[in-house]
């Protein structure tokens, strides 16, 4: 009779023990990406750390930034997403020609075609220019925060997009920053 009062307070403890240690190893994850999807209730959500910008912004004077359709701004913002997100280097020592290197070139394509679209649609009078800066302005947010951050579950849906529009969507509606 004791062992078998033993052997089940044992198992109770043994069973809290691990339930206890699963929780303390969910909240220790590192949830930089959040995959979240109720179809019922709320779109597809992806979260990202984020941080201001504001202070790189300042320092990216308008030569260095150029002229851009869409603002001052969204020129320095462009400006800085270059930065991040392409590097140069050399293929072999002693070669003269510079091979671009694009980091996450899912993303950095799916916001030039976005910049490219927007563009036109400013240019066909269908979209205002405001609005489409406002448009770009969160795009590049969005882009400038998520270089560091895993994005393999973000880059499969932007795969799975296949219309300008959707983009948008995808980069405007369904990402969220924490700051």
């Amino acid at each position: 009779m004791i062992k078998i009062i033993f052997f089940c307070i044992f198992n109770c403890i043994l069973t809290i023990n691990s339930l206890a240690g699963q929780a303390l190893l969910a909240s220790k994850m590192d949830n930089s990406a959040v995959f979240t999807e109720n179809p019922a209730k709320s779109p597809v959500i992806f979260q990202f750390k984020a941080y201001s910008k504001d202070s790189y912004f300042e320092s990216i004077s308008i030569e260095m930034s150029g002229n851009h359709p869409f603002g001052d701004l969204i020129a320095r913002k462009f400006y800085l997403f270059d930065e991040y997100y392409t590097s140069e280097e050399n293929p072999f020592p002693g070669n003269p020609a510079v091979k671009t290197v694009i980091k996450k070139p899912l993303i950095y394509t799916a916001v030039k075609d976005i910049e490219r679209d927007l563009k036109k649609a400013v240019k066909k009078g269908t979209t205002p220019r405001e609005e489409a800066s406002i448009v770009m302005s969160t795009v590049l947010d969005v882009a400038l925060n998520i270089i560091t951050a895993d994005t393999k579950s973000f880059e499969r849906a932007i795969k799975a997009t296949g219309s300008t529009e959707s983009k948008i969507d995808l980069f405007t509606r369904k990402v969220k920053l924490n700051y």
